[in-house]
C-alpha cells in the first residue's frame, strides 16, 4: 500500500557550490510534516559542493535524511535512474540543484498527486531570477521568461491565478511514483539533455496525465553571461531534435520556429536579397520593442534595454543551430 507520509526529494548536482546550501534548506524546511528523503547524485563536483552538503547532513531534523551518491558519468538522466532507483519512498519529487522551491512545495505536489489519484506526474511553474548581480544577467532572466524568447512554454510564461491543475505537455522537474517510473522505462540514458520532456512524452502515451500546479512557483537562476547562455540552448536544441528523431515525431511550434530562423538565415541570401534583407528587419523590429517594453516602459532602465538586446538572438540561433547540427549528426551517425 502507497504511504502519504513519506517522500523522496532527488537532485542531481556538479558543481553547486553557489546554489546547494539554500536548495537543501528549502527542501530541509518544507512544511511537509512526513518523513523527506534526500538522495543526491554528484557528477565528481570540483568544488565546494560537498563539503556543504557533509556540513548541512550533520544537524538534520529526526524526519530528514540525506543520501550521497556518486555518478562520474556527469550524465543527468543516469543521474536520476540511479537515485530513481535508491529511493526508500514510493513518491519522488525531483528538485534541480540550482532552483530554491517554496516551502510549501511538496504539501502542493501531494495534493495535487492525490487529486490525480497518482496517475501522472505533477509540476509547477518557474520564476525566473538572474544568475548574477549585473546587467546582463537580469537581462538573459528576463529573455528566457517571455514568449518572445522561449515561444509558449506554460511554464515560464503562465501568469495568470488559476486553482485548477492543468493538462501540459510538460513541467519542471517533477512529482511521480516509483511505480511511474519503471512502467515509463525510467530516463533515456543517451538523451543527454531533454530527459524531462521525454519521460513525460512518454508517460503521456501510457495513459499517464501530466499536470502543472500554478500555486507551485519555483526560483530558478538562468545564466550569467551570453556564452553560458548560447552552450546551455545550443544543448536543448540538439538534444530536443534528437528526442523528436528518436520518436519520429515534427517537433511543436515553439521548437521549430529556432531552426526555420537559421535556416532562412543560411539560405535566403542565394534566393532573394530582398526577402533576407526583409526577414532581418522584422526580427530586429520585434527585438527592439520586445527590448524596450521590457527594459524601459516597464522597468525604466536604458542600460537594461541595451543589455537585453542580444539575449533573444543568443537564444534563437544558439537553438536553431543546435537543432540543425542534431539533424546533421543523426544523418552522419554521429
Amino acid at each position: 500500500m502507497r504511504s502519504q507520509n513519506n517522500v523522496s526529494v532527488i537532485i542531481p548536482i556538479y558543481n553547486e557550490e553557489k546554489y546547494i546550501y539554500n536548495t537543501l534548506n528549502r527542501i530541509i524546511n518544507q512544511t511537509w510534516q512526513g518523513d523527506i528523503e534526500i538522495v543526491i547524485v554528484d557528477g565528481n563536483s570540483s568544488d565546494m559542493t560537498l563539503q556543504i552538503i557533509h556540513k548541512v547532513s550533520t544537524n538534520l531534523p529526526e524526519n530528514r535524511k540525506i543520501i550521497v551518491l556518486n555518478n562520474p558519468k556527469r550524465c543527468i538522466p543516469t543521474s536520476l535512474n540511479m537515485a530513481c532507483e535508491n529511493v526508500s519512498n514510493d513518491i519522488i519529487i525531483r528538485v534541480d540543484g540550482h532552483t530554491f522551491i517554496p516551502l510549501n512545495y511538496i504539501d502542493e505536489c501531494m495534493s495535487a498527486l492525490t487529486k490525480i489519484k497518482f496517475n501522472g506526474i505533477v509540476g509547477g511553474r518557474c520564476i525566473i531570477n538572474q544568475g548574477d548581480d549585473t546587467k546582463i544577467a537580469k537581462g538573459i532572466s528576463i529573455a528566457v521568461g517571455n514568449p518572445i524568447g522561449v515561444g509558449n512554454a506554460l511554464y515560464r510564461t503562465f501568469k495568470g491565478e488559476l486553482e485548477e491543475l492543468l493538462d501540459v505537455d510538460t513541467v519542471p522537474f517533477g512529482a511521480f511514483t516509483k511505480e511511474l517510473w519503471e512502467k515509463v522505462g525510467g530516463y533515456d540514458e543517451e538523451l543527454l539533455y531533454d530527459e524531462d520532456y521525454d519521460f513525460n512524452y512518454r508517460a503521456r502515451r501510457l495513459g499517464y496525465r501530466v499536470v502543472m500546479n500554478p500555486k507551485i512557483v519555483l526560483n530558478y537562476f538562468s545564466r550569467k553571461d551570453f556564452k553560458t547562455l548560447w552552450l546551455q540552448y545550443y544543448r536543448y536544441g540538439y538534444w530536443a531534435n534528437r528526442f523528436c528523431l528518436k520518436h519520429k515525431i515534427v517537433p511543436s511550434f515553439r521548437r521549430l520556429v529556432p531552426t526555420f530562423f537559421v535556416l532562412a538565415l543560411l539560405t535566403l541570401p542565394f534566393i532573394s536579397n530582398l526577402l533576407f534583407y526583409l526577414m532581418i528587419s522584422m526580427y530586429l523590429v520585434m527585438i527592439f520593442i520586445t527590448a524596450f517594453r521590457e527594459g524601459v516602459i516597464k522597468r525604466k532602465d536604458f542600460i537594461l534595454f541595451v543589455a537585453m538586446i542580444p539575449a533573444f538572438p543568443t537564444l534563437h540561433l544558439s537553438y536553431g543551430f543546435g537543432s540543425i547540427l542534431s539533424i546533421i549528426a543523426k544523418l552522419l551517425k554521429f
